[in-house]
């Protein structure tokens, strides 16, 4: 029997105040979508609509009808100091440089609650002023989405059940602000997300319930309570960061990496996951680690096979098994770390697995 395809009509006064509700619209609700993770998508243009088709990793079907969008009409709000009120839009190749704008600017009380942005997105050095971001239940199509170096103001910046399709994503050296950051519920697929030289303020930072493949977090201070408790990730790297309070972590399985490498722990890390899980995920980094060196010299070997100097080759592998070792050296501190960790917890049996 053929699953009734069900229809999302965000044009439609009554269908929003159902699904902004968390009310069910027929049997199901708008956030199933997300969570179900996306297959294929096809987008349908109308003159003032957009009728987005998606088929789900369970084979659910539906259809998502937005308000189109143009970067023209968001460059008029941002030029005359308006709210940017992108609620349920859809919006293609968004760019904020293509916003020609000679003087200082501030996008003022960005909302952009269940809307769709396709291909690649860039809001690089954006400066968000007054009022909370939103993209909760947002939907990133099939492209890179990128916030390098944006700027956030005072408000929340609030990405919870946020689909971030199958690009890259990147936070680095981007500036939070002082609200909190919320990105839970948010599913990453199966494209990397950057966090390096990020800075949080004193807001709590959540990825409550995210499922993603690989998060980095590199060079960041934590400076208030972290919540990474991921639903699951099969890569997690904390490298070169301070954590000043406290971290919660969990999603750690069978099959997760983790890293913490330079990473200096002044508070206290609660991993939730089985102790046997995260000692495993540390030392599958650096095999992981060991494997990428291995591959680096094998590639130059065999480039170099017919023109190889035995002096050169010779000299090569010993500083790539030099790095090797100083990987390794900072993989025992690591482990160091979270057996001080455990003991400092109370978690003894944690304490003697690492």
């Amino acid at each position: 029997m053929a699953k009734e395809r069900v229809v999302f009509d965000f044009t439609d006064e009554e269908v929003r105040k159902e699904i902004v509700g968390f009310k069910s619209y027929t049997w199901y609700n708008y956030y199933d979508l997300i969570k179900e993770g996306r297959k294929w998508y096809n987008v349908e243009e109308k003159e003032d609509k957009v009728k987005v088709s998606i088929v789900t990793k369970e084979d659910n079907e539906y259809d998502c009808i937005y308000y189109k969008k143009t970067i023209k009409e968001i460059e008029t709000l941002v030029n005359n100091k308006e709210p940017v009120n992108l609620r349920h839009c859809y919006i293609k190749d968004f760019n904020i440089l293509e916003i020609q704008n000679d003087k200082e600017y501030e996008i003022i009380n960005f909302d952009a609650k269940d809307s769709f942005w396709d291909g690649n997105v860039s809001f690089f050095g954006t400066k968000f002023g007054g009022g909370d971001v939103i993209f909760e239940g947002t939907q990133f199509g099939v492209g890179d989405v990128r916030f390098d170096e944006a700027q956030f103001g005072e408000g929340n910046v609030i990405f919870d059940s946020t689909y971030f399709g199958e690009g890259y994503t990147s936070f680095d050296s981007t500036y939070f602000g002082e609200g909190d950051v919320r990105f839970d519920s948010a599913q990453f697929g199966e494209g990397a997300v950057s966090f390096s030289s990020a800075q949080f303020g004193e807001g709590d930072v959540s990825f409550r319930g995210a499922e993603a493949d690989r998060v980095r977090f590199d060079g960041v201070n934590f400076l208030s309570y972290e919540d990474l408790r991921f639903e699951s990730v099969n890569r997690l790297e904390i490298k070169d960061c301070i954590l000043e309070k406290t971290l919660k972590v969990s999603g750690i399985h069978k099959k997760s990496s983790l890293s913490l490498k330079d990473t200096v722990n002044i508070g206290q890390i609660c991993f939730e996951d089985n102790s046997k899980h995260v000692v495993k995920a540390l030392g599958r980094n650096i095999k992981q680690a060991f494997k990428d060196v291995v591959s680096v010299l094998f590639k130059r070997d065999k480039k170099d096979k017919n023109k190889r100097d035995k002096k050169i080759v010779i000299k090569r592998r010993i500083n790539l098994v030099k790095e090797w070792l100083a990987e390794k050296e900072k993989y025992k501190k690591s482990i160091t770390m979270i057996k001080e960790n455990y003991h400092n917890l109370g978690d003894y049996e944690g304490e003697d697995r690492a």
